[in-house]
């Protein structure tokens, strides 16, 4: 399988991720869960590789929290007071476990690949990577078909008995616990677009805002299926722009949603899509009230004359 080379716009958009929210315990937890499945997958002398598993403590730990790490061959060496073959020999030990997907950062410089960066696919966020990466294209379409476990968990990898496969992507009940974490519920966000958290985070609720203030520009009032549709397009349209390498802040990304959303409610509401309930209560407003009839009667006063004629005294 060729090398995976990641380019620098990409690689800017995977730092910009949230990270999962976690504390140190949990990260450690989660960092030997990792480390247990590389043991079981890979048959090496483990009690006599203790730098070999130092160096992928290391790694391991710093990817327990966005999904991926980046310290380079030299960094690690240096920081395991051990060697680069050492190191090169605990990245092979990664990519033969097939928990670890090993691609590279482009360097501009020499137009070909420096800083390894080490990718956990049981991560919750590896389908995010996978996603922005297209590693689907990539990995080799057997390598699921290689990464299986033990159906009795006590029974060695290397003694050959029959195993069935296990390995899935995050969201598994295999994974451990910490793995699949969910992320919480915002308030004022559509269920139907909270999924849109693993792409932008929290900040899914400031965008969603953006729109019901388009619409608060132009004056109306729909029904909320209809602003989650609009909601729906808008956040399709901007994932479709951070996937295509567009580094936007977090500022941009309200201000083109805001004009994403503006433009669509504005073309429904040209086609006459849109009921605007706004219009419904004008109507009602120019509907003329009847005009409430007096009865008037005229009091006159009567002289004395006339009182005589009628014979009153």
């Amino acid at each position: 399988m060729a090398a995976i080379i990641v380019e620098n716009n990409l690689f800017k958009q995977m730092q910009s991720y949230k990270t999962l929210e976690c504390n140190q315990k949990e990260r450690q937890q989660l960092k030997h869960t990792f480390i247990n499945r590389i043991k079981e997958k890979v048959s090496l002398r483990w009690g006599r590789a203790g730098k070999i598993l130092q160096v992928i403590d290391e790694i391991i730990y710093k990817a327990t929290d966005r999904g991926y790490s980046f310290n380079g061959r030299e960094t690690l060496a240096k920081k395991c007071e051990t060697s680069l073959a050492t190191v090169d020999r605990a990245i092979r030990v990664l990519k033969d476990s097939n928990e670890v997907v090993v691609a590279y950062r482009h360097n501009p410089v020499s137009n070909g690949y420096k800083t390894p960066i080490f990718i956990l696919r049981g991560h919750e966020h590896f389908k995010y990577w996978k996603d922005l990466l297209g590693l689907e294209d990539k990995l080799d379409d057997n390598v699921d078909d290689k990464v299986e476990k033990a159906s009795n968990s006590g029974v060695s990898t290397n003694e050959g008995e029959k195993k069935t496969r296990t390995y899935c992507l995050p969201g598994s009940n295999n994974i451990n616990h910490l793995n699949t974490k969910r992320h919480p519920y915002i308030k004022f966000v559509p269920r139907s677009l909270q999924h849109f958290q693993a792409f932008f985070g929290k900040q899914v609720k400031d965008i969603y805002g953006r729109i019901w203030l388009a619409a608060k520009k132009l004056g109306i009032a729909t029904d909320q299926e209809t602003m989650q549709n609009v909601g729906l397009i808008t956040f399709e349209q901007l994932k479709k722009y951070v996937k295509e390498g567009k580094v936007l802040t977090e500022d941009q990304l309200c201000k083109l949603a805001y004009k994403i959303g503006y433009n669509q409610l504005n073309e429904r509401l040209t086609n006459g899509e849109i009921l605007d309930i706004n219009e419904f209560y004008q109507l009602l407003d120019h509907i003329k009230k009847p005009e409430r009839v007096q009865f008037v009667t005229k009091i006159e006063r009567v002289t004395q004359e006339e009182l005589d004629e009628l014979g009153v005294f």
